[in-house]
């Protein structure tokens, strides 16, 4: 179920823009105000449930108002990168650029990879960095053959990028930390409703099916996300890593098929080269974590050996 769980959020993740597509003419604003209102409430009653008070460095329990007033600061930068995520993320597909933003999926994991070689442990990678230097080359070769820069593309990506580096410096649980978020961006989506906005123009404007459809993009946000956190705990990171090809692929069917968009030679044979890059690095990522693993056995091995000779000879030499 595990793996299940992970291919269907990355289906969701991928699908999105089917959704926004019944709201092409609607404020984006608007759209984003109504997914942070409604990601809020479906949060508040499906985990109602207080988050669990971690205990500080001695093992004891911290105080809940101590928790509750120091800790919010942690999660203003993550609510910044989120809020931007779902904000761009939304003004391009309703802007009619859902190839665009399906290409931010594919731009995400390069930008992991990146960060990944940046680390000083694999900053003597070179193959990494070759891969990476032919990935950020295809993108510019991309960008120069349709004379346009994915910037929303890039933004997005980048966004997520450093959301999911945020929550992993700080150790944020991800359920509490939405919650948290969403709680942060409501004030700014009441803000957009009711003075930025002029809230009844937009409610008379949606159609009767745009209404029911509105609270569906509360269970949209959360689901996916839901699912791949129960599945990337029995999935293992390289089988994660492959199952998101399968959002910048569903994303650019939906955009060819539903929005009518252009997928040209060039940016098949781009969307290619990426997704062969991104492979090849995952092949080598794992010949290298398996060679270590096997270097560690052979060490645990010989020093077993060691140990047992050295215990024979202690034998010996008190007899």
């Amino acid at each position: 179920m595990a793996h299940f769980f992970i291919i269907t959020a990355n289906l969701i993740w991928g699908g999105l823009p089917i959704y926004f597509y019944f709201f092409t003419d609607t404020s984006p604003l608007f759209m984003l105000a109504m997914q942070i209102v409604f990601t809020w409430l479906v949060l508040q009653l499906v985990f109602s449930g207080d988050p669990k008070v971690k205990p500080n460095n001695q093992g004891q329990a911290q105080p809940k108002a101590q928790l509750g007033l120091k800790s919010w600061l942690t999660y203003i930068p993550s609510t910044c990168f989120i809020g931007a995520n779902w904000g761009v993320y939304a003004l391009t597909v309703q802007s009619g650029h859902a190839l665009e933003a399906s290409y931010a999926y594919l731009i995400t994991p390069i930008l992991f990879a990146i960060v990944d070689y940046l680390l000083p442990a694999n900053r003597r990678n070179m193959t990494l960095l070759v891969l990476m230097l032919a990935a950020l080359g295809l993108i510019a070769v991309d960008a120069v053959i349709e004379q346009v820069l994915p910037i929303a593309g890039i933004f997005i990506g980048a966004c997520f990028t450093a959301y999911i580096l945020w929550h992993r410096s700080q150790s944020l649980e991800p359920i509490t930390a939405l919650k948290r978020e969403t709680t942060l961006l409501l004030p700014f989506a009441l803000l957009i409703l009711f003075i930025v906005l002029e809230p009844n123009a937009h409610w008379e404007a949606l159609s009767q099916l745009q209404l029911w459809l509105l609270p569906l993009i509360g269970i949209l946000t959360c689901l996916p996300l839901g699912l791949f956190i129960l599945g990337s705990k029995q999935v293992s990171f390289s089988q994660i890593s492959l199952y998101q090809f399968i959002s910048p692929l569903v994303g650019t069917l939906v955009a060819v098929e539903l929005f009518q968009e252009s997928f040209s030679l060039s940016k098949m044979l781009v969307y290619g080269g990426l997704i062969g890059i991104l492979c090849l690095n995952l092949h080598l990522t794992r010949r290298q974590l398996a060679a270590q693993s096997t270097l560690a056995k052979k060490v645990l091995d010989n020093k077993g050996e060691l140990m047992s000779h050295s215990a024979k000879v202690d034998g010996l030499s008190l007899k």
